[in-house]
């Protein structure tokens, strides 16, 4: 229950889209794009500060593990989030 309202706050919160959906934000990084090996991306927002949070699956470790990701506007990882800019949580077999 807790997680679920923290991916509802984190929604809520996070209305300041630059581009529209289903268009790249070429303002994001250098050409809208951040390539992250052995993760996926299961949702992606921004938050009231613009900063871009995404959400997924680690793929290298635990099917269970899950991350949450800041990047600052350049595509460059917000270390000041979490630890060093990625938060993660192995849920083991509770899904």
């Amino acid at each position: 229950m807790k997680n679920k309202i923290v991916s509802i706050l984190i929604l809520v919160i996070s209305t300041n889209l630059i581009a529209q959906n289903g268009n790249l934000d070429s303002t994001f990084s250098l050409d809208g794009l951040v390539q992250e090996k052995n993760l996926s991306a299961n949702s992606i927002c921004t938050d009231k500060n613009n900063k871009t949070l995404v959400y997924g699956h680690d793929n290298a470790s635990s099917p269970y593990s899950i991350y949450v990701r800041r990047y600052l506007q350049d595509g460059k990882i917000d270390g000041s989030f979490a630890k060093n800019g990625v938060f993660t949580n192995d849920l083991n077999n509770d899904r």
